[in-house]
C-alpha cells in the first residue's frame, strides 16, 4: 500500500512540473534568493531639479580678468575718488586697455583663519574682540566662514550671514597643541571655492610661528598664486624678534595675492589694525581687461598696476594681485 502511495505521489509531482513547464511558470524561490534578486535592482533616481543660478561674475560673463586694487595714502589709509584715468595696467610688461572700472563695494566672502595654538594664550581674548569688530562692518550680501586652528585646521563654520553665530563659536576656542598654520590656509583656499561673491579673501589672525603643517610655503604660496582670494593677515608679533621672523610666510602670501599683512606690537593696537583692513577692503577699485596676448596655454601671466597721480600728488601706494595663471 506505500508501496503504491510513493508511486502516486511521483506520478502527480513529475505532471506538476511538466504543466508549469508548458506554461512558463517558475517554481518559487527561496526568501534568501529573492532578496538577492531585490538587492541587484538598480534604482535610477530621478533628475533634479537644476538649482537656481546666481548672477555670474563679470570674468565670466565678459571675458575679462579682473584685478582688485587698493590705494592708501602714506599713512596707510585708504584713498576713495580715484578714476580710471588715474591708473594704468601692465601684462608681462605690456599695457592693456582698462576695459571695465568699478570702485563700489560689492558684496564680500571672507573667511576667518583664526590661530588657537598654544603660542597664542593670552591673546584670545583680544583676538576674539578684533574679530567682532571686523563683523561689524559687514554689509547685505557678506557671507562669512571660520577655521580655528593648532597642530590641525577645524571648520568651525561654513558660509553663513550669521556672525553672532560665529562669535559664539569663537568664544569657546581655547588655546593648545601646535601650530599648522599653512594646512588652515590650504583649508580656507579649498572652501573659497563654494563662494557666492566674486570678491574674496581669508583674514588670518596669527602670531605666525608654524611648527606643524604638512604643507610647504612654497607649495602653499604656488597655491594661493594661482586661486583668486585676496589674503589679509594680523601678526601679532608682541615686539619679539622671533616671531617677526615668523611672520614673514604671512607677508609673502599677501603680497602674493594682493592683501596686505599688518603686525601688531601690542593687543591695545588690534582694533586699529582691524579697522585698516576692514576699510581697505571696502574701499578696493576694480580694474578689468581683456588681454591682448592671445596664448591661453596655463601660463601665468605677470601683472602690473601704475598710478598717474604719484608724480603729481601725494606718493599714493598700490597693492593688487601680482599675476594670475591663464584658463586652460
Amino acid at each position: 500500500m506505500a508501496f503504491k502511495m510513493f508511486w502516486a505521489i511521483a506520478i502527480g509531482c513529475a505532471w506538476g512540473m511538466a504543466w508549469a513547464d508548458e506554461n512558463h511558470l517558475e517554481a518559487p524561490k527561496s526568501r534568501a534568493s529573492t532578496a538577492d534578486n531585490r538587492s541587484r535592482i538598480k534604482l535610477v533616481p530621478r533628475a533634479s531639479r537644476k538649482p537656481q543660478e546666481s548672477a555670474p561674475s563679470i570674468r565670466v560673463n565678459v571675458g575679462l580678468t579682473l584685478i582688485p586694487v587698493t590705494v592708501t595714502d602714506p599713512f596707510g589709509a585708504p584713498v576713495s575718488g580715484l578714476t580710471r584715468e588715474d591708473f594704468r595696467l601692465f601684462e608681462d610688461g605690456v599695457e592693456q586697455e582698462i576695459q571695465h572700472f568699478g570702485a563700489d563695494d560689492a558684496p564680500l566672502s571672507l573667511g576667518v583663519v583664526f590661530d588657537a595654538s598654544r603660542s597664542m594664550t593670552g591673546k584670545l581674548d583680544q583676538s576674539r574682540d578684533a574679530v567682532a569688530r571686523f563683523f561689524r562692518t559687514a554689509m547685505p550680501g557678506d557671507e562669512f566662514f571660520l577655521i580655528e586652528f593648532n597642530d590641525v585646521p577645524r571648520m568651525l563654520s561654513g558660509f553663513t550671514s550669521e556672525t553672532e553665530y560665529i562669535e559664539k563659536t569663537l568664544s569657546g576656542i581655547v588655546p593648545k597643541n601646535w601650530t599648522a598654520l599653512l594646512d588652515a590656509v590650504y583649508l580656507g583656499m579649498q572652501r573659497m571655492n563654494a563662494a557666492k561673491n566674486t570678491r574674496k579673501a581669508l583674514l588670518i589672525l596669527s602670531d605666525g610661528a608654524d611648527n606643524h603643517s604638512r604643507y610647504t610655503e612654497s607649495e602653499m604660496r604656488a597655491l594661493v598664486v594661482e586661486g583668486d582670494v585676496s589674503i589679509y593677515s594680523i601678526g601679532l608679533v608682541g615686539g619679539l624678534d622671533l616671531f617677526k621672523r615668523h611672520v614673514r610666510v604671512l607677508r609673502r602670501l599677501a603680497e602674493e595675492t594682493g592683501g596686505r599683512l599688518h603686525e601688531v606690537e601690542k593687543l591695545e593696537e588690534l582694533p586699529e589694525a582691524v579697522a585698516k583692513i576692514s576699510a581697505t577692503l571696502r574701499n578696493q577699485y576694480i580694474l578689468g581687461f581683456a588681454s591682448n596676448n592671445p596664448s591661453n596655454s596655463r601660463l601665468y601671466r605677470k601683472v602690473e598696476v601704475k598710478l598717474n597721480r604719484n608724480a603729481e600728488g601725494p606718493r599714493f601706494h598700490a597693492t593688487w594681485r601680482t599675476g594670475y595663471y591663464t584658463p586652460d
